[in-house]
């Protein structure tokens, strides 16, 4: 009976340590959340009262249980003429899944710090007004299963890197002013149009 006694106590504890280092995660990434919606002017701050409204309780936010953000969606226009932001990165959204802000109005080039989003799988910046290159380090987004940048201006070269996205079910480049690249784009699938476009 002892033994059975000493492990329920041991389970308890384990509990009991766990919940408390989940929680104090969890409060410190909405907080940094919170904050990096602020910086990125898409919300105004009579949304974003930190003493009264949860970021995940704003339109096109969705949070996971513990209050990270795991989804933003924004449509028609709803931030025009903001641009993308450099707040886009793993430090201020850790678990950021999906990013859809097609026709958003957004403007400005895509920064490389989107590629620092880990968890990312879907990546959605289409009917926008989108300008520069594609940042190479599109490349390090392993877990990105779509990834739509149609209809907007990017110009330049296809980044090689793009061939590092094993796990991409669909993609659309589709632009007037993107061109493949000279250098071989080591595809995990037989021909790059072979992926199924949106």
């Amino acid at each position: 009976m002892a033994p059975s006694i000493s492990i329920s106590i041991l389970t308890v504890a384990l509990s009991a340590w766990a919940s408390l280092v989940l929680s104090s995660y969890a409060a410190e990434s909405p907080d940094k959340e919170a904050k990096a919606l602020l910086e990125s002017g898409w919300w105004s701050r009579k949304y974003l009262n930190s003493t009264t409204t949860s970021p995940c309780n704003l339109h096109g936010i969705t949070c996971n249980v513990g209050g990270s953000i795991t989804h933003i969606s924004l449509h028609e226009d709803s931030v025009e003429k903001k641009k993308l932001g450099r707040f886009l990165n793993s430090s201020s959204f850790p678990n950021l899944v999906s990013l859809d802000v097609a026709g958003a109005g957004l403007v400005g080039g895509i920064p490389p710090e989107v590629a620092t989003l880990s968890k990312l799988t879907y990546l959605d910046l289409s009917y926008n007004n989108l300008t520069g290159e594609l940042p190479f380090s599109l490349g390090n987004l392993s877990q990105l299963v779509m990834l739509d940048i149609s209809h907007n201006q990017i110009n330049g070269s296809i980044p090689p890197e793009l061939g590092n996205l094993i796990s991409l079910v669909a993609l659309n480049l589709s632009s007037k002013q993107l061109v493949w690249s000279n250098t071989f784009i080591a595809w995990p699938f037989a021909e790059p149009h072979s992926l199924p476009t949106l």
